[in-house]
C-alpha cells in the first residue's frame, strides 16, 4: 500500500541531485518501494531505494547505519555499500505531490544472480552458513533502538500472538495449538536467555545472491533486522531453505557445519 510512483523525471532529478548518478535509470521490483539500478561517471552500478512514505524512519536509519558498521567492521564480506549523498548524508527526503516524505538511500549494485535461481547443492549450504555466521560475527557490536522490541509478524516470537487465530487452519488446529503452546511454555523461556544481538535473521534463496562460480557474491536486503536470539539467523535460514533443498537433512546439516565452522553454538542454545 501506498507504494511510490514518482515519474522518471523525478527520480532522475534525485539520483543527479541528490547522489551524483547520472547514468542510466532501470526500474526494479518492490511490492512497498521504488527502486532503481543507476550508474555513475565511473561505470559503477547502484540500487536508488525510494523507501514507503508509511516506513519507519528508524528502521531505515538503522539498514543504513548497520551497512555502514559492518562497511568497518567486516570489510572484506560480499555485502552493499552505502553511497553517500552529494551532502555527505546517506538518507535523503523525498516529498511527493500529496506532502508525504520518502527517505531515499543509494546502495552499491551486487552482481550475480539470486540463490533461488540455482540448483543449491549441499557445498553450497555450507558456505551459506558459514556466510552467516560471519555477518553475525561483523554486527555483534551494533544497535539501533528502533529494533528492540520490533514486533515482525514472521519474527518466531510473535507466534504466540497467533494463538486466537488457529481456528483457521482446520483439521491442522489441534496441531498448531499443541506446537503454540509448547513454544510460548518451554522454548520462549529458553531464547530469553541465550547470547542476543541486532540479526539479519532474513537469509533465504532471494537475499542471497550468487556469483558466476555459485560462490557468496552478496546478502541482500537487511529490512528485516531484529534484536534477539543470535541462532535465529541459523534457524531461520533452516527454514526458508526448505523450499530450495532436495534432501532436507542433508541442508540442516550443511548449513550448521558451515556456521558452527566459525561460530560455536553454546550449550544453551543446542
Amino acid at each position: 500500500a501506498n507504494r511510490p510512483a514518482f515519474s522518471e523525471g523525478e527520480v532522475r532529478a534525485l539520483a543527479q541531485g541528490a547522489f551524483g548518478l547520472e547514468g542510466q535509470l532501470v526500474p526494479l521490483y518492490s511490492e512497498r518501494d521504488q527502486n532503481f539500478r543507476a550508474s555513475d561517471d565511473k561505470g559503477n552500478d547502484w540500487v536508488l531505494k525510494i523507501s514507503n512514505a508509511l516506513e519507519d524512519r528508524g528502521l531505515i536509519e538503522a539498514q543504513v547505519l548497520a551497512l555502514k558498521f559492518l562497511a568497518r567492521t567486516a570489510p572484506d564480506l560480499p555485502l552493499p555499500r552505502v553511497h553517500p549523498g552529494v551532502g555527505g548524508q546517506a538518507i535523503v527526503q523525498l516529498p511527493d505531490a500529496e506532502g508525504a516524505s520518502h527517505a531515499c538511500f543509494a546502495l552499491s549494485w551486487l552482481h550475480g544472480s539470486i540463490a533461488s535461481d540455482h540448483a543449491l547443492e549441499a557445498q553450497d549450504f555450507r558456505g551459506i552458513g558459514a556466510m552467516i555466521a560471519k555477518v553475525e560475527r561483523g554486527m555483534r557490536g551494533f544497535f539501533h533502538p528502533a529494533l528492540a522490541g520490533r514486533d515482525l509478524l514472521w519474527d518466531i516470537r510473535q507466534l504466540p500472538g497467533l494463538a486466537g487465530k488457529t481456528r483457521h487452519l482446520g483439521r491442522l488446529q489441534p496441531w498448531a495449538d499443541q506446537f503454540i503452546a509448547r513454544l510460548a511454555g518451554e522454548i520462549m523461556p529458553r531464547l530469553e536467555k541465550l547470547p542476543a544481538q541486532v540479526i539479519h535473521g532474513d537469509v533465504h534463496g532471494h537475499n542471497l545472491i550468487l556469483g558466476p562460480d555459485r560462490k557468496i557474491s552478496g546478502i541482500i536486503d537487511f529490512g528485516d533486522m531484529v534484536h534477539g536470539p543470535s541462532l535465529l539467523n541459523l534457524t531461520n535460514a533452516m527454514a526458508d531453505f526448505l523450499h530450495d533443498a532436495a534432501d532436507t537433512l542433508a541442508m540442516w546439516s550443511e548449513l550448521v557445519a558451515g556456521y558452527t565452522s566459525f561460530r560455536r553454538i553454546e550449550p544453551e542454545e543446542a
